[in-house]
């Protein structure tokens, strides 16, 4: 009797007796033997944040003094030189508010450009960061490509785990014709 008839004979007393059969599918199992087991590996990206920071120098703006102390002074002088120019006129009030508002603006200019003429510039130091993303790969374990021979064939398959140096095979058996 040569091996191959051993292994199915020995398969059909497993049907038979229902020890290792699955009746649904009329399957029996052995074990064959492993000839070769390969690790597979597979690459992962991954997004990495990375926060990148750095020093800038910038102007900083000084608050700037409010006019009203010229625009005041400008209006008193305007609506006393407005008075003075009206006085004996029955527009005289009309002249007071004219040399007033005129003296306002002029105060409010001069006032303006004593400042711009005198203003001092101050700078500092400011950290700035900004977040970037850099992409890394690495190698995750995909599974197992493992070869085995079983009754003389070459079988292969991709397995979650290292089987070692068996695997457990299912062996359908069913009636040939004669």
């Amino acid at each position: 009797m040569n091996r191959s008839s051993v292994y199915l004979a020995v398969a059909a007393l497993t049907l038979g007796t229902g020890a290792q059969a699955d009746s649904y599918h009329n399957d029996a199992y052995d074990y064959a033997r492993v000839t070769h087991v390969s690790p597979v590996y597979e690459q992962v990206e991954h997004r990495v944040p990375r926060e990148e920071c750095w020093m800038e120098t910038v102007e900083v703006n000084q608050p700037r003094n409010n006019h009203a102390a010229g625009t005041i002074v400008g209006g008193v002088l305007g609506g006393a030189v407005g008075h003075a120019v009206g006085h004996g006129h029955k527009n005289r009030k009309v002249s007071t508010a004219l040399g007033a508002i005129v003296g306002m603006s002029i105060g409010n200019q001069v006032s303006q450009r004593h400042q711009d003429r005198h203003a001092s510039v101050r700078y500092e130091e400011f950290q700035r960061c900004e977040t970037r993303y850099t992409t890394e790969y690495s190698e995750r374990l995909a599974g197992y490509d493992v070869s085995y021979q079983y009754l003389g064939q070459r079988y292969t398959t991709r397995m979650q785990h290292d089987p070692g140096d068996r695997i457990r095979v299912a062996v359908n058996v069913r009636p040939v014709g004669r």
